[in-house]
């Protein structure tokens, strides 16, 4: 390959009090929705955040661990569902386009050879920007 991957840059993560705060309302979020829904169990989601928010507060270094499987688990899924949801791209959008395109005799890029043409060239009409105007472009 032309391109090194392996850069070992260090991956920059947030710190564990701001990890301890967001799973705190994450589960303070599920807690009331499941309140508000009527489902069973809906506070144990409560306890967890008031659990989860005093830790964060008091001693946010005992989510470390939690945090750091946390990061590792969105790494993994990025480089697992990035590949995926591209491909499903590429072939569910990009790939029919084309067919479509062909099918029906479209050109875009004017690719196809045209014996009767003198050039290529297409003319702009009107004419674009005066010759050297592009001589200090920095």
């Amino acid at each position: 390959m032309h391109e090194n991957l392996n850069r070992g840059e260090k991956i920059s993560v947030f710190s564990d009090r701001s990890f301890g705060m967001l799973l705190a309302f994450i589960l303070l979020g599920i807690g009331v929705w499941g309140e508000l829904s009527g489902l069973l169990g809906a506070w144990c989601f409560l306890l967890g955040f008031i659990f989860v928010f005093i830790i964060a507060l008091i001693q946010p270094s005992i989510l470390s661990p939690l945090s750091w499987a946390w990061m590792k688990l969105g790494l993994l899924l990025g480089r697992v569902g990035n590949p995926i949801l591209l491909g499903l791209v590429f072939f569910l959008i990009l790939v029919p386009m084309g067919v479509v395109r062909s099918l029906l005799s479209k050109d875009t890029f004017y690719l196809k050879f045209q014996s009767d043409l003198e050039s290529y060239w297409i003319d702009r009409n009107p004419p674009g920007p005066k010759p050297g105007y592009m001589n200090k472009q920095y």
